[in-house]
């Protein structure tokens, strides 16, 4: 299947239920997506997927990088594609779409020491 693309406003108006960690396509088939595989994503692109702490991520070419919050502070963590997680699923980002038009605020943090 071809990557989708969807705008950032189409991301935040996504389902939540749809950005809950699910890992096969028969569940998100129904909302016109599927989990886009490491051939089908583009490096240095913004994706909206799910992973234990996040919904929005920058592949980097080896990591999926997102901005993690906690306690009142705001920093970058990586982890792999689902499909690089070779230690059986610990957390892993499951991309489904592609997200143009990221404000430029996110897409700084996201692109952080990058």
């Amino acid at each position: 299947m071809s990557e989708k693309t969807i705008s950032y406003k189409e991301y935040e108006n996504l389902d939540d239920e749809l950005l809950a960690i699910h890992y096969d396509n028969e569940f998100l088939k129904p909302y016109g997506f599927s989990i886009l595989t490491v051939d089908e994503i583009e490096v240095d692109s913004i994706y909206a997927g799910t992973c234990r702490n996040a919904d929005l991520a920058l592949w980097t070419g080896e990591k999926f990088c997102y901005l993690r919050s906690k306690f009142g502070d705001e920093y970058r963590e990586c982890l792999n594609h689902i499909d690089l997680e070779e230690n059986g699923f610990l957390d892993a980002f499951i991309p489904i779409a592609k997200v143009e038009d990221v404000p430029a605020k996110i897409k700084e943090k996201l692109f952080e020491n990058n």
